[in-house]
Protein backbone atom coordinates (compact mmCIF):
# COMPACT_ATOMS: atom_id res chain seq x y z
CA UNK A 1 0.00 0.00 0.00
CA UNK A 2 1.40 3.52 -1.03
CA UNK A 3 0.92 5.39 2.00
CA UNK A 4 -0.06 9.48 1.46
CA UNK A 5 3.02 10.80 1.71
CA UNK A 6 4.08 9.15 -0.92
CA UNK A 7 1.62 9.81 -3.08
CA UNK A 8 2.57 13.61 -2.26
CA UNK A 9 5.77 12.97 -3.35
CA UNK A 10 4.41 12.62 -7.24
CA UNK A 11 7.27 11.42 -9.44
CA UNK A 12 10.44 10.72 -7.05
CA UNK A 13 12.40 7.44 -7.34
CA UNK A 14 11.36 6.14 -3.94
CA UNK A 15 7.70 6.27 -5.71
CA UNK A 16 8.32 4.13 -8.56
CA UNK A 17 10.13 1.63 -7.03
CA UNK A 18 7.16 1.16 -4.23
CA UNK A 19 5.10 1.22 -7.54
CA UNK A 20 7.27 -1.41 -9.32
CA UNK A 21 7.39 -3.96 -6.33
CA UNK A 22 3.87 -3.74 -5.73
CA UNK A 23 3.55 -4.11 -9.39
CA UNK A 24 5.56 -7.45 -9.17
CA UNK A 25 3.72 -9.02 -7.00
CA UNK A 26 0.36 -9.01 -8.81
CA UNK A 27 -1.25 -12.03 -10.00
CA UNK A 28 -0.97 -12.49 -14.17
CA UNK A 29 -4.58 -12.04 -14.50
CA UNK A 30 -4.13 -8.52 -13.66
CA UNK A 31 -2.23 -7.15 -16.53
CA UNK A 32 -2.62 -10.14 -19.01
CA UNK A 33 -4.64 -9.69 -22.16
CA UNK A 34 -8.17 -11.33 -22.02
CA UNK A 35 -9.21 -11.08 -25.87
CA UNK A 36 -6.75 -13.22 -28.04
CA UNK A 37 -5.47 -12.88 -31.44
CA UNK A 38 -4.33 -16.33 -32.62
CA UNK A 39 -3.55 -17.79 -36.33
CA UNK A 40 -3.61 -21.49 -37.37
CA UNK A 41 -1.18 -23.41 -39.23
CA UNK A 42 -2.62 -22.35 -42.45
CA UNK A 43 -2.41 -18.56 -41.61
CA UNK A 44 -0.02 -16.98 -43.96
CA UNK A 45 2.83 -14.73 -43.10
CA UNK A 46 0.93 -11.61 -44.91
CA UNK A 47 -2.20 -12.37 -42.59
CA UNK A 48 0.68 -12.63 -39.83
CA UNK A 49 1.97 -9.21 -40.73
CA UNK A 50 -1.77 -7.77 -40.61
CA UNK A 51 -2.63 -9.44 -37.30
CA UNK A 52 0.37 -7.40 -35.30
CA UNK A 53 -0.48 -4.37 -37.11
CA UNK A 54 -3.90 -4.32 -36.53
CA UNK A 55 -4.21 -4.85 -33.07
CA UNK A 56 -0.74 -3.85 -31.83
CA UNK A 57 0.57 -7.29 -31.14
CA UNK A 58 4.12 -9.14 -31.34
CA UNK A 59 2.89 -12.44 -30.49
CA UNK A 60 0.89 -14.59 -32.14
CA UNK A 61 -0.52 -18.19 -30.77
CA UNK A 62 -0.74 -20.53 -33.14
CA UNK A 63 -3.92 -22.97 -32.13
CA UNK A 64 -5.24 -26.10 -33.84
CA UNK A 65 -8.14 -27.85 -33.11
CA UNK A 66 -8.51 -25.99 -29.33
CA UNK A 67 -4.56 -26.63 -28.52
CA UNK A 68 -2.13 -24.36 -28.67
CA UNK A 69 0.63 -25.35 -31.02
CA UNK A 70 3.08 -22.97 -31.28
CA UNK A 71 3.74 -18.91 -30.87
CA UNK A 72 5.28 -16.69 -33.85
CA UNK A 73 6.96 -13.69 -32.37
CA UNK A 74 7.57 -9.86 -34.24
CA UNK A 75 11.10 -11.59 -34.34
CA UNK A 76 9.90 -15.17 -35.96
CA UNK A 77 7.76 -13.33 -38.65
CA UNK A 78 10.99 -10.41 -39.98
CA UNK A 79 13.42 -13.32 -39.89
CA UNK A 80 10.68 -15.17 -42.41
CA UNK A 81 9.80 -12.06 -43.72
CA UNK A 82 13.68 -11.22 -44.94
CA UNK A 83 13.97 -8.37 -42.78
CA UNK A 84 17.85 -7.45 -42.10
CA UNK A 85 16.49 -5.58 -38.77
CA UNK A 86 15.47 -8.98 -37.25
Amino acid sequence: MISEKAKQIGDSPTLKVAAKAQAMKAPVRSYMSRKLVTGTPATTLREIEELFYRHGIGHLPIMDGGSLVGLVTRADYLRAAGRADA
